[in-house]
């Protein structure tokens, strides 16, 4: 699993986002409900983090 920090690039975040999906798709196979849940929230986070704070425009 991967750590639970925010990326700090675009790029990162993306890379990030991905490759918490394809572990959410291998918790699902293995039937872990709950681990599933974490990453699809953890890439859910990532995506926020993304559009709020690494995108052209911040909010502040």
């Amino acid at each position: 699993m991967l750590p639970a920090q925010l990326a700090r690039t675009p790029k990162q975040s993306h890379l990030k986002r991905k490759s918490l999906l394809v572990e959410a798709l291998y918790w699902r196979d293995e039937g872990n409900r709950k681990m599933k849940r974490v990453c699809l929230s953890m890439a859910r986070d990532e995506r926020l983090n993304k559009g709020l704070f690494l995108g052209d425009e911040l909010p502040f």
